[in-house]
């Protein structure tokens, strides 16, 4: 994995990556503490009370 810090990319050239599946993305989704939890890739929304109701 190339470190943009210390050789960033034009700006036509940078394409996101989610850290967490590796896959581009355009939107990441970050959980209470401030970490990444996933990208609109591989996060999948659920209705609470039918995820509730199958377990």
């Amino acid at each position: 994995m190339q470190d943009y810090r210390l050789d960033p990319p034009e700006a036509d050239e940078f394409i996101p990556h989610c850290p967490v599946c590796g896959r581009e993305c355009d939107t990441l989704y970050i959980d209470a503490r401030g970490e990444v939890a996933g990208c609109d890739r591989c996060i999948s929304l659920e209705d609470a009370y039918e995820y509730l109701y199958e377990e």
